[in-house]
């Protein structure tokens, strides 16, 4: 054999050779060294001090100075912060009156709706039956002047309205009870 050919069936030709096959496992332990060091290395970045320019590109710093706040009353540290509370809880109260009487408004403005309605109604149904009386009175008087001397008023006027109040019942009944009252 010559030096220049490598013997292929050596240790060192084979411990050059890396296992490259896919699907091969990996022992457990090396497995678990790698992925131990892996580990101990994001750790360590995580850990490691930042430097000050580090610190400032990770967050914004206060771009207006601190306010001075002198108290200008005698009223005290607290004070303000309870007479804040007490205007936000009174001008609570005054949007809850201002939303009732809201309300009550577009309440009473259909009440008023409502009632003009039925007034209305009332008085239209009310119209309609003086009418209809009227008409009757008419019909009536002129049957009497047709039936009834002019002399004669006493017994056959009453005779002849009673009779005209049976012929014309069926046409024009007697009052019904309405469901409201004639004022």
């Amino acid at each position: 054999m010559s030096d220049e050919e490598e013997d292929y069936m050596s240790d060192a030709f084979l411990s050059k050779m890396q296992d490259v096959k896919p699907g091969v496992s990996m022992v457990r332990r090396v497995k678990e060294a790698l992925k131990k060091e892996t580990q101990q290395k994001e750790t360590n970045v995580k850990n490691r001090q930042k430097t000050y320019k580090e610190q400032e590109k990770e967050r914004a710093g206060r771009v207006d100075p601190i306010p001075l706040n002198i108290k200008t009353d005698r009223g005290g540290i607290g004070m303000e912060g309870v007479k804040k509370r007490k205007a936000e809880q009174e001008l609570e109260n005054y949007r809850q009156k201002a939303r009732a009487k809201q309300q009550n408004e577009t309440k009473s403005l259909e009440d008023f709706r409502s009632r003009v309605r039925t007034e209305r109604e009332e008085r239209k149904i009310e119209g309609d039956l003086r009418r209809s009386q009227r008409a009757c009175e008419q019909l009536d008087s002129q049957k009497m002047k047709k039936t009834c001397a002019p002399t004669v008023l006493g017994i056959q006027q009453q005779t002849t309205i009673e009779h005209d109040k049976k012929k014309y019942a069926r046409w024009f009944p007697v009052k019904k009870q309405l469901p409201f009252t004639v004022g």
